[in-house]
């Protein structure tokens, strides 16, 4: 009986992979020929006299390299001084509270209307910042940006003055599309980028022009004062506080708008461990806003059959890289279980006819690709390493999904710090460790590799391309970690230099992609 287990678990597998297949592949389809902007522009211009007041809130936490640039960023947005405050919310504990000082007091010498809003306890992380820092905001838009992004001087123009996007009173937020600054700086960048583009160039535009429930990114974007404190305000009961306030506000019956032609420049984790931390808290904080939201989404009147469907299969998105580890490891066992225990069932035939919804989200990525980059662009280098990368961050995502489901503490926000050029013995107080989760990649390379030579010995050696292919993407993922480490090694003897603040590259410095 026990020998029918791994086949009747494969079949559940196949069924969950089958709908997130389904759901990408009904996206593009809906999006083929969809434009990024949801609003159209103004027919008639926006007088001055009518520009709202907006705050801008930027939260940073030990940023010593992009404090200082972000700050002027948003000193040189284009809006009226008398209707533009900016909050830098700092929770940092080194000398980043310094620098920001300083570029908050030169700037405020200069006429802006800035201040520094600092916590000795970082109680509620990003989301705890973000609420103590909303009583004291003026404006009746808040817009909001990490440290690491650097908006385009007309940014506020682009989207409360040149389009419509406010222009309904009950549209909550805006959010624009993230473009990364340091896209080709390594394979991990570049692989990165192609993983995230097809977020902001199918699944955001689609949702929101169909009238689905989508996210605020964290940043990048424009909340209405009105609907952040209708929907309850920042909450720091999940990992994502964003995602969290963005599925409040649709249940208060709030709009949202996604402008894609509007760019938000930002930096990608350029190294490994930052970025599994990185991946491992939205795969957390997404499962715990699922079992926070899920039940209030089916019950409201407010969202249809179809919408509901949609939104849990947006709410439970990251548990995809659970079933792709587990499919990745079963496929080769149900093939193998005839010959290891006879009179096991074989692998069902029929089951090949769902392989097409299983390259669905590859061919999202491609397509998001050609739209952005052309034919001719290096996609077809850039997505053999995307599609490694995502099969390789299956394991340590998998359990932080666990993690989201099973355990009740909201855990700790390891925020992903960038390194804005700075060289690897500079930014070492702010790398993110190796963990425990490399001794297990490793196993799952050596599992499936023996399971592919295995199978190649049984005369699958078509389907023996699956547990190479897959393990190449967990031994991609070991490889980026060890290389990591080696760097590191060799950048120790080095390492001991100045910890004083490192030069800030200006603005005029910084090209997008």
């Amino acid at each position: 009986m026990l020998s029918h287990l791994p086949l009747g678990l494969y079949l559940v597998v196949v069924a969950a992979l089958s709908l997130f297949g389904a759901h990408m592949g009904f996206l593009l389809w809906l999006g083929r020929r969809m434009t990024l902007g949801s609003t159209p522009p103004r027919t008639v211009p926006l007088s001055p006299a009518a520009f709202p007041r907006v705050t801008v809130q930027l939260p940073i936490y030990n940023e010593r390299y992009v404090a200082d640039r972000g700050i002027r960023a948003l000193a040189g947005l284009e809006w009226p001084r008398d209707r533009l405050q900016i909050h830098v919310l700092d929770d940092s504990t080194d000398d980043t509270t310094t620098i920001a000082r300083q570029a908050v007091d030169e700037l405020r010498a200069a006429g802006h209307d800035i201040v520094l809003l600092h916590r000795a306890q970082r109680d509620g992380f990003k989301a705890g910042a973000l609420a103590a820092g909303l009583p004291s905001a003026t404006g009746e838009f808040v817009a909001m940006f990490d440290a690491d992004f650097l908006p385009a001087p007309d940014f506020l123009m682009a989207l409360l003055v040149r389009r419509t996007a406010f222009a309904d009173s009950r549209v909550g937020f805006v959010q624009a599309r993230w473009s990364f600054l340091n896209r080709d700086v390594n394979l991990l960048t570049r692989a990165q980028a192609v993983m995230h583009d097809p977020h902001f160039f199918v699944e955001q535009p689609v949702r929101c022009q169909q009238g689905w429930t989508f996210n605020f990114n964290g940043s990048g974007g424009i909340w209405r004062r009105a609907c952040i404190d209708d929907a309850g305000g920042w909450i720091a009961d999940t990992l994502t506080e964003d995602l969290d306030l963005s599925y409040r506000a649709f249940l208060r019956g709030w709009k949202a708008t996604y402008e894609g032609d509007v760019l938000a420049p930002n930096e990608l984790p350029e190294d490994i461990f930052s970025f599994k931390r990185q991946q491992a808290r939205w795969a957390r904080g997404s499962i715990q806003c699922a079992r926070k939201l899920l039940g209030p989404v089916w019950r409201s009147p407010k969202f249809s059959w179809g919408s509901r469907v949609i939104a849990t299969v947006h709410l439970l998105g990251y548990s995809l890289h659970l079933f792709l580890l587990a499919f990745v490891l079963l496929w080769p066992v149900c093939q193998l279980m005839p010959y290891w225990f006879p009179g096991t069932p074989g692998f069902p035939d029929w089951l090949l006819w769902f392989a097409p919804l299983g390259v669905c989200y590859p061919v999202v990525m491609v397509c998001s690709q050609l739209v952005q980059r052309g034919p001719w662009s290096r996609v077809w280098l850039d997505f053999p390493l995307a599609a490694w990368l995502g099969v390789g961050l299956g394991f340590a995502n998998s359990f932080a999904v666990l993690e989201g489901f099973f355990r009740a503490e909201t855990g700790v926000f390891v925020r992903t710090p960038k390194p804005a050029g700075a060289s690897l013995p500079a930014r070492g107080i702010y790398r993110a460790r190796a963990d425990w989760t490399m001794g297990f990649e490793a196993l799952i390379v050596v599992a499936l590799a023996g399971l592919g030579v295995e199978m190649w010995a049984k005369d699958f050696r078509l389907w023996a391309l699956g547990p190479f292919f897959y393990g190449g993407g967990y031994l991609f993922i070991l490889i980026l970690q060890v290389r990591e480490l080696a760097g590191r090694r060799q950048a120790r003897p080095a390492a001991a230099v100045s910890n004083s603040a490192p030069s800030v590259p200006s603005l005029a410095s910084i090209t997008d992609e």
